[in-house]
């Protein structure tokens, strides 16, 4: 490995293991990877239908958050903050789609005619946000706030961009140790987690699927879901924190 983080991944552990707030973070978000894990073993009854073709396409937005999550995780007790954002990022960006595509089904089949177009031409994160903000009533701010934030400190390289690797513009050579943005971090790990597995749930229990048991398996998973949803925002509001 070029550069050795198994001291700060220790440090970071422990920084973690001693936050019960935190600990509850990764227990909601192990049961958002529980949720994409199910989604991901169950089959539709038409194998050869447009909604098994659709179903497979959400299975892999499913798979692609909870590889995301993996890895913003193991990130985050690295130190290296920055990426961290580029894969919360991705997860905000298929959260966002899991969301149009629950609520209102018919882009979906749009969304998949377009193939490697799909996010050039139309839907594009910024038409997908406006999308959502239509269905929801609510200004551009809403959503863009949040993927403005993790695209300038995490993706495009600008200036302003410092917040995760120089603290109160103090650059730190490489990974670093930092309490306040593991739980900035883990906060919307969490938040863009659990919102992207109620997404799918709430899509998938729509599909006419083989009643095996994947099938009852998903059933569990999607039970937990709620109860997980109904505890986020409480637990969310519990962390006063603010990154320099």
């Amino acid at each position: 490995m070029p550069i050795d983080t198994d001291d700060i991944k220790s440090e970071m552990q422990v920084l973690r293991s001693d936050d019960a707030w935190q600990q509850t973070c990764m227990n909601f978000c192990a049961s958002s990877v529980g949720l994409f894990k199910a989604a991901a073993e169950v089959s539709a009854v038409d194998a050869a239908g447009e909604e098994a073709e659709q179903l497979v396409v959400m299975q892999v937005l499913g798979i692609r958050v909870l590889n995301a999550i993996g890895a913003t995780d193991e990130l985050l007790l690295r130190g290296y903050f920055q990426p961290a954002a580029i894969m919360i990022r991705d997860i905000v960006e298929c959260c966002f789609l899991l969301d149009l595509f629950s609520r209102k089904p018919d882009h979906l089949p749009k969304w998949i005619a377009l193939g490697i177009e799909a996010g050039l031409k139309e839907y594009r994160p910024g038409q997908v946000r406006e999308l959502l903000n239509e269905i929801d009533g609510v200004e551009r701010e809403v959503r863009g706030k949040i993927y403005t934030f993790y695209s300038r400190q995490g993706t495009h390289p600008n200036p302003a961009g410092i917040g995760l690797i120089a603290p109160s513009g103090a650059v730190e050579i490489g990974p670093f140790s930092d309490k306040d943005r593991l739980k900035g971090l883990t906060y919307d790990l969490t938040r863009f987690s659990v919102l992207a597995a109620t997404h799918l749930s709430q899509w998938i229990i729509h599909v006419d699927l083989a009643e095996d048991a994947a099938y009852a398996n998903l059933g569990h998973a999607c039970e937990e879901m709620k109860t997980v949803f109904l505890g986020l925002d409480a637990h969310l509001k519990l962390l006063k924190i603010e990154m320099a």
